[in-house]
């Protein structure tokens, strides 16, 4: 594997965060996501399905990230303080798939032509 590394120096923090992060081409990933409930890992047989339907997604060519908190802690919060679904949720899961841009293309073109 071949890793290519990169030292640098900029004058402001923004500038080196757009020199390393470059915009990502959004238009060709179609994603999603859904706040996953606590529920999903209340016993084993859940934990199980949940595991082998995040396995699938991935196995199937999808990307998975998510950011998992415990909105639910916490003595004193006020009442608009979270949205009320974080307070029960386990992670939120963003899902992602590549869409290609040439296959979409063609497919409209042989669907407007074909109709």
């Amino acid at each position: 594997m071949h890793i290519e590394y990169f030292i640098g120096e900029f004058p402001t923090y923004l500038d080196s965060f757009e020199a390393m992060n470059p915009t990502p081409n959004v238009t060709e990933f179609s994603l999603g996501g859904r706040l996953m409930p606590r529920s999903l890992v209340a016993s084993n047989s859940s934990a199980s399905s949940l595991t082998n339907a995040l396995r699938y997604i991935n196995d199937n060519g999808a990307v998975i990230s998510g950011v998992s908190t415990n909105a639910s802690r916490g003595a004193s919060r006020a009442s608009n303080s979270v949205n009320p679904a974080w307070r029960d949720a386990l992670f939120d899961a963003v899902v992602g798939t590549y869409v290609s841009l040439s296959h979409l293309l063609r497919s409209l073109c042989l669907t407007t032509f074909n109709a």
